[in-house]
Order: C-alpha cells, then structure tokens, then sequence
C-alpha cells in the first residue's frame, strides 16, 4: 500500500518543475521500497493528482532510471556518439561528444549528485568518505567510473564517467585510407610485432588495441588484462581478467595477472594500460619468447613512449638497470604506435616508429 502523500504546490503538468516531483517520488518510494512502474505512478499521482498521464509516464521512467541505474545521465551513455560525462558537482552535466566538449541538457541539483554518488557506490560497493575521498572503479555495464568527494572536492562530488564502446571502431577510423598506414599496421600484427600504442587521455589507445586485435589470427588465444575491462574486440579466443583493489578484498594487481597469464597457454599478451610494476613482468614476458603482444602506454610520442616504459621497468627491478635489463627492454617492443587528437576532435595515428631505448648508461 502507498502512502498517500502532500500534494506539492507549484508541481504541475506544464509550469512546474518536474524534477520536484520526481526527487519527492523517488525519496518517497526508497521509503516505502516501492518499484513497480504502477505502484510508482499511483505514489506521483498522489504528489501531483492534477499531472496529466504523459506527464506521470516521465516521472516514473525518470524515477525507475534513479533506482535502476544512474538517473538522468542514463540517456547521455546511451549515445553513441558520447564517450565521456563529467559532474563537477551541482549544475550541468558536461559530455565529450565526437571528440570535444560540450554542455548537455542535463542539469543536476545537489541532491541529484548525492543520488548519483549512492548509487555508484552500490553499484561498485565502494563508497568515498573522508578517509577514502577517491574511488575508481567500473560499473556492471563496464563503464569506467572515477569518483572524487570532500575534503578533496571543495564544491560538491566530482564524477567521471568514461563509456564503454560496443562497437568496432577498426582502424581506418585512425588513418587516411590512402595513407598506406592500414596495410602496414596490419602487416605488423599478422606477422606477430610486439606494438606499444602511446597517446595522451582520451586520444583512443584502448580502441585502437581493441582494432589491432581484430587482425589477429582466430587460431591464436589471446590474453587480455586490464584495470577495468574496456577493450571491444570481435576476436574470438580472448580471456580476459581484470584487475582488483576494492579495499576489502586481497589486492589482485596487473603484475600478477601478468604472471598469470603466461600460465593461460597464450599466443598474445595484451595489457590495457601500462603503468605501475607490471612493466617489469610484461617486460620479461615479451622479451623471453611471448611475441605479438599489445600494451599502451601515457606519452605523447615515442621517445617518450620508450622513457616512460624504461622508468616503470626500473621501479620493478632491485638496483641498477644491467645490461640483461637493456638487452631485455631494448626486445620488448617492436614498433611504437602514437595517437593523437586533432584539432577538430578527431583521433588519429600520429606516428609509428621504431622502438628504441634512446638512453646512455
């Protein structure tokens, strides 16, 4: 039975604000552990007896996407041309749509960031507090999700929300056709180069490595490990483990996955992004025999590329790098890939070079 409720002055089918009505329903229905779209409507009804029935249909979807999954931001990650939405507490949502930045529709109050941030939590089971300000993590539908609360955001939660591609990019979406760059990086993969893709934030690493690995041989099993599972590939032997640091349970990082890879029988070892010890693993992998593998990696170009993976390699090891340790670094990597955006939004393969050390001991 639903309690019956106070009309709210000034909610009406036309000249209100329907967002009112649907916060009141939504606490009201949490309060009496209402979900059925029925039950739902009859409780909005009883918030607003004058609303016409188009008007209770919105409030309930609106309501039933706050209960289910992550209110009004839902419709912005059903689009596909939306790769990124940003909270930066109270007041407009902000997407990357096509490669550039831009203010949607969706405007969310204090309570709707509050609600937003419950249901991340509950979603992910972790929850920021003042000891734990930051948590990163992804969502059931794969999203990656980054959220920031006070003491470290000063006014209101700061949310990140990086959206998961279901399609197949390929990789002539990152080259001219006539470039020639198509038929060489398929070359590179059939016959079995170690690729490190390198690119700054948002510049498409991920897809890319998703697309390279569409050209892989179907006969060949795969071994995928990420932080968060984001690559999209129709390749059909791929085992995928993901990494785990949920505070509560034992810590399962990327350089124990590594390891554990090589225990899985496979033909490519691929890494999402390289950024902590598993470069040491993911080093000796590569360089003992486990070619064609993938890995991408935070740099603008590829001396960069080769610095950075150098300096992780480093923090691996105990005391200084030897000459096994060059000799080791200098085979792990063939070819660097770099990606880059371009002033009108748009990703593309900037470079691709040779890898190499370009260091003196």
């Amino acid at each position: 039975m639903v309690a019956a409720s106070e009309p709210l002055d000034g909610v009406d089918a036309g000249f209100g604000e329907i967002s009112v009505l649907v916060s009141a329903v939504h606490r009201r229905a949490a309060i009496d552990g209402v979900e059925h779209p029925s039950a739902l409507a009859e409780l909005a009804r009883s918030f607003a007896p004058w609303a016409s029935e188009p008007v209770l249909a919105s409030v309930v979807a609106a309501v039933r996407r706050r209960v289910l999954g992550l209110g009004e931001i839902e419709s912005l990650l059903g689009e596909p041309t939306v790769s990124d939405v940003l909270i930066n507490g109270p007041g407009p949502v902000l997407v990357e749509r096509d490669g550039s930045l831009e203010v949607s529709s969706v405007v969310l109050d204090a309570d709707g960031v509050r609600l937003l941030v419950d249901r991340i939590s509950a979603l992910t089971r972790r929850r920021p507090d003042v000891r734990s300000p930051v948590i990163e993590s992804s969502l059931p539908s794969g999203h990656r999700v980054t959220v920031v609360v006070a003491p470290v955001a000063v006014r209101g939660p700061v949310v990140a929300i990086r959206r998961r591609r279901t399609d197949l990019a390929g990789i002539g979406s990152f080259v001219e056709a006539r470039s020639g760059l198509i038929g060489q990086l398929l070359e590179l993969v059939g016959e079995g180069s170690s690729i490190l893709v390198a690119g700054v934030t948002g510049a498409g690493k991920t897809t890319l490595i998703g697309s390279l690995l569409d050209a892989v041989d179907p006969r060949e099993r795969v071994v995928v490990i990420e932080d968060v599972a984001e690559i999209v590939t129709s390749h059909g032997d791929v085992a995928r483990l993901v990494a785990r640091d949920d505070g509560i349970n034992p810590t399962v990082g990327l350089g124990d996955l590594v390891r554990v890879a090589l225990r899985l029988r496979p033909d490519r070892i691929v890494v999402g992004e390289v950024r902590g010890a598993e470069a040491t693993h993911l080093v000796h992998a590569l360089s003992t025999g486990h070619r064609g593998g993938l890995a991408s990696i935070h740099a603008g170009d590829a001396h960069a590329a080769a610095a950075r993976l150098t300096s992780l390699y480093r923090a691996g090891v105990e005391g200084p790098l030897d000459d096994a340790g060059v000799d080791q670094l200098s085979r792990a990597f063939d070819k660097v890939v770099v990606l880059g955006r371009c002033p009108d939004g748009r990703r593309a393969i900037v470079d691709v070079a040779e890898f190499r050390l370009g260091f003196r001991r």
